[in-house]
């Protein structure tokens, strides 16, 4: 049973990582060395979104919205998205297990709904409080402590992203566990009411700096 519990939540993980909307390719998770090659992908891009971000402290739930023009590299229902929040999904879809054949359009379809669901939550009084967010990474947490493989796995995830324990743990409730938090809050009352979910080609956006779209792999 901790076995099936720690698969789901390493699914849970996997998905949050890469935006929460590619659950359907997911394959098994090798182990330690795997995790530890994710951090190691996401080291450098994570930590330079870590020092940029100055609402570390005072924002529960992290912006993706450029902060000045050099620093936007698209744009989404007519929000500039910043190249350094775009450049961690990146990272996250490159070294993802899935094995993305394009990862930055993987990861530039993924900002795009991010940024649809994150509007269509404000405009239908979806968005999570803080408890919700702090219930989901409680939830993430306990599921790895609850087994040795999951304690080694997020141990590995840690050390290849250079961060403590404690400081992954606020990142993900920052930058990873919102997203999940309201994907799933949208898509429960999208159902409940009926409501279509927009289509990635529906939602409105352009690339700003062909440049840098172009040289990533």
């Amino acid at each position: 049973m901790k076995k099936k519990v720690l698969t789901v939540l390493i699914i849970c993980m996997c998905l949050s990582a890469s935006g929460v909307f590619a659950y359907s390719k997911l394959r098994p998770v090798q182990g330690e060395n795997e995790f530890r090659g994710i951090g190691e992908n996401m080291q450098s891009s994570v930590k330079s979104l870590l020092s940029a971000d100055i609402s570390l402290e005072s924002s529960p739930i992290a912006t993706y919205e450029s902060r000045n023009v050099q620093d936007a590299m698209g744009e989404v229902l007519g929000t500039k998205i910043s190249k350094t929040y775009f450049d961690v999904r990146y990272a996250s879809y490159k070294s993802s297990p899935l094995e993305y054949e394009n990862p930055k359009e993987e990861a530039w379809e993924s900002i795009k709904k991010e940024v649809w669901e994150r509007e269509f939550a404000e405009k239908n009084s979806l968005m999570p409080t803080d408890e919700e967010i702090r219930a989901y990474v409680e939830t993430n947490k306990e599921g790895f402590h609850s087994t040795e493989e999951g304690k080694a796995l997020i141990k590995a995830l840690c050390e290849g992203m250079g961060l403590t324990e404690d400081e992954y743990w606020k990142y993900h409730e920052k930058y990873e566990a919102p997203l999940a938090v309201i994907h799933n809050k949208v898509e429960q009352f999208a159902k409940n009411k009926k409501i279509e979910i927009a289509a990635s080609d529906e939602i409105s956006s352009t690339i700003l700096d062909n440049d840098y779209f172009n040289q990533l792999s």
